[in-house]
């Protein structure tokens, strides 16, 4: 079985990350396995190429009007499975189809285009799913708010999948201690988190929630690791509230096991998450997490996961600081992750899609 996959980028993205994780099963299972994507710098292109996975970066960075025509003539006399990824791809590959299946997964609880109008956005999104042989979501929680604003119908052709974990990096004692030395950190307290500096992700109330902990508990520091228009904002609100020495401001970075190594409490604070592969990554790290009670993070985390608070209240989340100061309330949050990784194999993942890759066709 041959499928293409068709993905806006290759960059160091949750849903370009989680690909990754899908195609080195795929290429386990004997399917071939081919990678197209759209545009940016192909970041994970040599992890894709080291498992197997053949790279097209013939039309990366064209116009839209050369990227459909070239699909069109790539697509005309194959037979395969087109498995499209995030709005761009998806629209491309709906557009080019013609005897081929097209698969799509969709990874976010969020409008098809969230900078057009409602309309528009549902008018493209609809357009897709006509098109579609399968339509692939990530959570219960991205198919319920898809329904919802009816960009997707209730239909049998879609089905909920779950991200699958990838395999688990080892940190040694040596690349902990180093990490710790370069940020200057020695026996604080650190909570940090990984994410995008955007208003989905709701650092404010993180940030907040921090400042108010370390009035009481000055031997912590915060770790806030990412990038985004936001970083500004956050700082200048970290001025504000007099905490800004007690913030590591990291860059974007390959190193999230390493940095998930050093951070005693990990929190994701969003607004929404189609799913937070970040949380995956976390609990093999076997840190404390504490997250917001909405969308897909109960569904990852399980709805009576202690860690977990009502969103936008930074003094409830400032009460789940205190209570993990006591090591045994952070052994109760850790001890229910093997269960909740079980969950989420990656064997099962690519299991499921290969099955059903098999019914449509």
């Amino acid at each position: 079985m041959e499928i293409l996959h068709c993905i806006t980028t290759i960059s160091m993205g949750g849903a370009e990350k989680q690909l990754l994780t899908l195609t080195r099963e795929q290429v386990k299972l004997g399917l071939k396995v081919t990678i197209l994507y759209l545009k940016d710098k192909p970041e994970l292109k040599d992890e894709f190429e080291r498992s197997g996975i053949s790279i097209i970066d013939e039309i990366a960075n064209k116009s839209v009007i050369l990227q459909l025509i070239w699909l069109k003539k790539f697509l005309k006399s194959k037979s395969l499975i087109i498995h499209a990824h995030l709005s761009r791809s998806e629209l491309l590959c709906a557009l080019c189809k013609k005897n081929n299946y097209l698969v799509v997964t969709k990874h976010n609880a969020e409008r098809f285009f969230p900078k057009s109008s409602f309309l528009i956005s549902k008018i493209l999104a609809r357009l897709v799913f006509y098109k579609t042989d399968l339509c692939i979501t990530i959570s219960f929680a991205v198919q319920k708010y898809l329904e919802q604003i009816q960009e997707i119908s209730k239909s049998n052709k879609t089905k909920v999948i779950h991200y699958g974990a990838s395999p688990q990096i080892n940190v040694s004692t040596q690349e902990i201690d180093s990490l710790k030395l370069s940020h200057g950190i020695k026996n604080e307290l650190v909570i940090g988190t990984i994410a995008r500096m955007v208003p989905q992700k709701n650092l404010n109330i993180l940030v907040e929630a921090f400042a108010i902990y370390n009035k009481q508990n000055c031997n912590s520091v915060l770790i806030l690791i990412g990038d985004g228009p936001l970083k500004l904002d956050l700082f200048l609100l970290s001025k504000d509230l007099n905490i800004e020495d007690k913030i590591r401001w990291i860059p974007r970075t390959n190193k999230i096991a390493q940095y998930l190594s050093i951070i005693d409490i990990f929190v994701l604070p969003s607004i929404y998450e189609g799913f937070g592969l970040v949380l995956l990554e976390a609990m093999q790290s076997g840190t404390a997490i504490a997250a917001a009670k909405n969308s897909a993070i109960p569904e990852v985390m399980g709805l009576d996961y202690p860690g977990l608070y009502p969103t936008n209240e930074p003094h409830k989340l400032f009460d789940i600081f205190v209570a993990s100061e006591d090591l045994n309330f952070r052994s109760l949050l850790t001890m229910r992750y093997p269960e909740r990784l079980s969950k989420f194999d990656s064997a099962i993942m690519a299991a499921k899609t290969l099955e059903y890759y098999k019914a449509i066709l």
